[in-house]
């Protein structure tokens, strides 16, 4: 636990241990060891959160949220020892390479700022939420409509991959137990592309982290769960973020209904 005590989730963490999320509806950055520092806002913001940090700790994204409650897709940027603050436009920010790519989700879908371009991934109903230090590979999921009933939807864990002209082509992954699973996060650990989030269990519907590993020929086979707080999963758990030396960032409800403590994992 890196937050005792308080209501707060870890939502990305960089190659050197630096963890960003929120806490009491501040956008927070964390250094190995050190306390946790509130990001600065949008003028008129009224609360924000972090959500990815880049793997060398210069870039931080994120949302902020103003008075009108209007959501505002944001990147913050370490300079002369300060964050910050550059407005994307709309939408939320939820991951960033090391040159500063950010994806996430706008007005029309999974989306990419890099730069002055503004682009949309391809897929129907999609969200983008994690992206590789190169800005090769992003996480997200997709929204699929079940089977004999029109009405309901559910979520299946993505990975999209740049190919070499510069396009983007997507790759469903398995989810846990076959039901709703969202893959929030992605890095390369040894040449390989590992991501996480979280997955429902068909037994008890409790939520849980996973990571997807691939085997020797780049496949994706049933996702790892990750152990929760307490040693028995019995709250739910979510991995939000992976760097390339197998750091997991999340959260794990600790036993109060609804009350969940940042949490670090370290992948096998």
């Amino acid at each position: 636990s890196i937050s005792p005590g308080e209501s707060s989730q870890a939502l990305g963490i960089s190659d050197g241990g630096t963890t960003v999320g929120w806490s009491r509806l501040n956008a927070f950055v964390r250094p190995p060891g050190g306390p946790m520092t509130t990001l600065p806002g949008l003028p008129g913001a009224q609360s924000a959160a972090a959500y990815g940090i880049a793997a060398n700790g210069l870039h931080i994204a994120g949302f902020s949220i103003n008075g009108a409650n209007e959501r505002r897709a944001v990147r913050w940027t370490l300079v002369n020892g300060l964050w910050e603050v550059t407005d994307l436009g709309p939408g939320s920010a939820r991951a960033v390479s090391d040159a500063g790519l950010v994806v996430g989700n706008g007005p029309d879908g999974a989306t990419v700022w890099s730069g002055a371009t503004v682009s949309v991934l391809p897929g129907i109903d999609a969200a983008a939420r994690g992206v590789t230090t190169s800005g090769n590979a992003i996480a997200g999921f997709r929204w699929e409509i079940c089977t004999n009933t029109p009405s309901c939807r559910y979520e299946i864990p993505v990975l999209w991959k740049r190919n070499a002209n510069g396009s983007w082509s997507a790759q469903d992954l398995p989810a846990l137990d076959g039901v709703d699973s969202e893959a929030l996060g992605v890095a390369e650990i040894a040449g390989k592309i590992v991501a996480v989030g979280y997955g429902f269990t068909k037994k008890d519907g409790i939520q849980r982290a996973v990571a997807w590993l691939p085997d020797a020929g780049g496949s994706y086979a049933a996702p790892l769960r990750l152990a929760a707080l307490n040693g028995r999963n019995q709250w739910g758990a979510r991995a939000e973020a992976v760097n390339s030396r197998g750091q997991v960032a999340g959260d794990s409800q600790s036993g109060a209904l609804g009350s969940s403590v940042a949490v670090v994992w370290t992948l096998p």
